[in-house]
């Protein structure tokens, strides 16, 4: 938990129903098409923004994260108050709308697509590593997710298999390579006319 929010214990609720002792005045605020409920206009704009400030914090660290495992991160994080699913989805989509996080899609070994969040900070650095990757895949007609986290991180730490992982997804995603369930990536070869 960060020390600046030692004292204070946010509530926000997607209900005013989950406001426990709500005042008669309880503030909210749509986002997304969600209700997001404070006990007072002030305590929402700092709840929302602090949750967002926690969002792009534990993002920032990641190459690339999943939402789940961001989710996971920020709560951790703002262990502080209680961040339900639809509050982090409809904070996270605040904190992408206003640019701090950008999503992409990519496709996983059964061609699924999904996103992963990136911060904005590790934009550049994702197309790099990107593109160092379809380099790797187009000289070696294939790519372990091992080889290529060396390439990319150097040494393991956690998330990096993961970001790694989805560098060769968003590849597939592409249309350059096919991953499969081992993590490895292989080219595509083009049809012959």
């Amino acid at each position: 938990m960060n020390p600046k929010w030692s004292n204070r214990c946010m509530r926000l609720a997607t209900s005013q129903q989950g406001l426990r002792n709500a005042a008669p005045r309880a503030a909210s605020t749509k986002l997304g098409g969600v209700s997001i409920w404070a006990e007072s206009e002030s305590e929402l704009s700092a709840g929302i923004e602090e949750v967002g400030e926690a969002i792009a914090h534990c993002a920032k660290a990641h190459l690339s994260i999943t939402k789940v495992v961001l989710r996971k991160l920020v709560r951790d994080y703002r262990s502080d108050f209680k961040i339900e699913d639809r509050l982090f989805s409809a904070i996270l989509g605040y904190v992408l709308r206003h640019g701090r996080l950008d999503a992409i899609v990519c496709a996983s070994d059964s061609d699924r697509a999904f996103r992963v969040l990136l911060h904005s900070s590790q934009i550049n650095r994702f197309a790099c590593a990107l593109e160092a990757a379809g380099k790797m895949l187009r000289e070696n007609r294939i790519i372990e997710v091992r080889h290529l986290e060396k390439v990319v991180f150097g040494q393991r730490s956690y998330n990096t298999w993961s970001s790694t992982a989805h560098l060769l997804g968003r590849l597939s995603y592409l249309g350059l390579g096919k991953l499969d369930d081992r993590g490895t990536c292989r080219l595509v070869e083009e049809p012959e006319c």
